[in-house]
């Protein structure tokens, strides 16, 4: 540097000194930034002045942490073993659908590592990251928390699991569906029918996310009956409480009938676009047999009194009418265990959501659906037709 200094004052002008020097002063900084001291590649601080370097510190391995003692255990395959129970009740999901839904976050541009960082430090194993989602969905625990268990900063983790949820949210036609195929309508049907509810194809309600970070100017909207800000979901669930679909999350100080409105799954029975040409018998008051067209869904009595929606009647001494309500009634507890299922399942749903934007906690709701699915089909009771 000294040397470069005399070049200058021997032949340069006076009036140019200044202009090389500060070329100098950058080459320098540059090169300071590309040293390696000790075997320790010096970095650039952000907040320092140009060529201020810092020192990086080895990372520990991250299959030794916690959650990496659950994810990489002996036997954790086998549903049977201990490892494999345990890996259950921590995540909430076995191992085998662990690996799928590796697989497919492996595809994932936003998912895809170098298996080093800049400074040559061995990457986070994605297992470890979608690790911590799970746990986050399944116990709600934070991501400070998160990161002492998995060495993963919190920011990190943070960002993974929004990827996480945004990736099911924007998928979950894959996973949540009403019935599709002619195999699929009679085999939901038919167990309405022999439950006598013949053309019944599914049960409707709504339920309620506590919503604690809701923003100061939307208060009154988001708080309802319960007390506290919500966020209401319409869900559509057949008799083994599988989620036939997800309406878009509403404010809680809504009502059933204003909810319903912006139920696609609904509105297109409703218009008879969906499972218009489905025809099914009953009885009518004199005995004989008569035919119906379009199916409809079980609901309670703070719907719309539309032909698609059927509710107990309201104020009835009638002997008929009795048994009517207590058979819907009865009936359609299946939506309500469906809720109660999730919600002790992904415990994330029960306690107040301390996020701000409205989108993430979509998409979350979207991403406990999607995984409550995907046990149903893992565990068999998607295929029988039996109630969980």
């Amino acid at each position: 540097m000294e040397s470069s200094l005399h070049l200058l004052a021997e032949h340069c002008d006076i009036d140019d000194i200044p202009i090389l020097f500060v070329i100098l002063v950058a080459k320098y900084a540059a090169q300071r930034k590309k040293q390696v001291r000790s075997g320790n590649k010096t970095l650039r601080c952000g907040r320092g002045a140009p060529g201020h370097t810092r020192r990086t510190r080895p990372r520990r391995d991250r299959r030794t942490g916690c959650l990496a003692n659950v994810v990489f255990a002996q036997d954790v395959e086998s549903t049977a073993s201990l490892a494999g129970e345990h890996f259950r009740e921590t995540f909430r999901i076995p191992h085998k659908v662990f690996s799928e839904i590796v697989d497919l976050i492996r595809g994932c541009v936003w998912a895809q590592k170098r298996p080093t960082d800049n400074a040559g430090r061995p990457s986070i194993p994605l297992e470890i990251l979608c690790a911590t989602s799970l746990k986050r969905l399944a116990s709600g625990t934070s991501y400070k928390d998160l990161s002492r268990c998995s060495g993963a900063s919190s920011t990190v983790i943070h960002t993974f699991f929004d990827n996480f949820c945004k990736y099911f949210s924007e998928n979950r036609h894959t996973w949540v569906h009403g019935p599709q195929t002619s195999d699929e309508i009679k085999r939901h049907m038919g167990v309405y029918n022999l439950l006598g509810l013949p053309g019944a194809i599914g049960s409707l309600d709504a339920t309620h996310i506590p919503w604690e970070r809701c923003p100061e100017s939307l208060q009154s909207w988001y708080t309802g009956k319960e007390g506290f800000k919500t966020i209401a979901y319409n869900c559509t669930v057949g008799h083994n409480t599988e989620i036939f679909h997800i309406a878009s999350g509403q404010p809680g100080a809504r009502n059933d009938k204003t909810i319903v409105h912006s139920d696609k799954f609904v509105l297109d029975i409703r218009d008879k676009r969906l499972y218009g040409d489905v025809e099914w018998q009953r009885f009518d008051e004199n005995g004989n047999l008569a035919t119906e067209v379009g199916a409809y869904l079980i609901c309670d009595g703070g719907y719309h009194r539309w032909k698609c929606l059927q509710c107990p009647h309201k104020h009835s001494s009638c002997l008929k009418s009795i048994a009517y309500n207590k058979l819907i009634t009865s009936v359609r507890k299946d939506v309500e265990c469906c809720f109660g299922r999730l919600k002790a399942r992904f415990r994330i749903l029960k306690l107040p959501i301390l996020t701000q934007a409205k989108d993430k906690v979509d998409d979350m709701f979207a991403t406990c659906c999607c995984l409550h699915n995907i046990l149903l089909k893992h565990d068999g009771h998607i295929e029988n037709g039996t109630n969980t």
